[in-house]
């Protein structure tokens, strides 16, 4: 049992936890579908919501590798501004198994998102005329913790939790020119959700 390595995916408070493998080879693939709430860090950006569908395999008892995409609608909260943007990144986790004490089972996962974004936001420039604001595409580091309960043979709930590290910090445009030099859509966001293995 590899201990060690259980321990160091783990959060303080869990340290001290280790546990055996999540998956049987008669059941190592899962399928999830979950309402997401986004919090980001920027100060421009209200709260998002939306939802997240996954796909995972287990490779190993211990390992697997998640696809991932979604899509969140996230408003604007910065004065004169209105408006709001829409999100759908889509990419992939590797996912380890971190305890698995039936009915619960808690997955660490550490991923890459390719995040699409479509502006609907407007701005007052200086002379109070409306324009638009646009943000460019970015991609974005994922790191979280996943912990889901069999609530039947082959379904559970779930709920995640996870940080989403922005890697582009692109500018915020608009037709006069950059808005802001740095905008990026780094933050927390919380899944809950159902889920199904076979």
């Amino acid at each position: 049992m590899k201990i060690s390595a259980k321990l160091l995916l783990t959060f303080a408070s869990l340290a001290l936890v280790a546990a055996p493998s999540a998956a049987t080879a008669a059941n190592n693939q899962e399928v999830s579908v979950g309402g997401l709430v986004f919090m980001p860090q920027a100060p421009l950006f209200g709260t998002g919501e939306g939802g997240v569908a996954s796909y995972r395999f287990w490779c190993s008892p211990d390992w697997a590798a998640t696809a991932v995409l979604g899509a969140t609608h996230v408003g604007v909260k910065h004065a004169g501004a209105s408006g709001s943007f829409d999100l759908f990144p889509i990419g992939a986790d590797l996912t380890y198994n971190v305890i698995d004490l039936a009915p619960f089972r808690l997955n660490a996962n550490l991923g890459l998102r390719y995040e699409f974004v479509q502006s609907k936001a407007s701005i007052l420039n200086i002379a109070d005329k409306e324009v638009d604001m646009s943000l460019d595409d970015v991609v974005l580091g994922q790191l979280g913790l996943d912990a889901d309960c069999a609530i039947a043979k082959h379904w559970a709930i779930f709920a995640a939790v996870g940080y989403q590290q922005d890697f582009n910090k692109n500018k915020l445009q608009t037709p006069d020119g950059t808005l802001r030099e740095t905008e990026d859509l780094s933050g927390f966001n919380v899944t809950l959700g159902l889920r199904a293995n076979f």
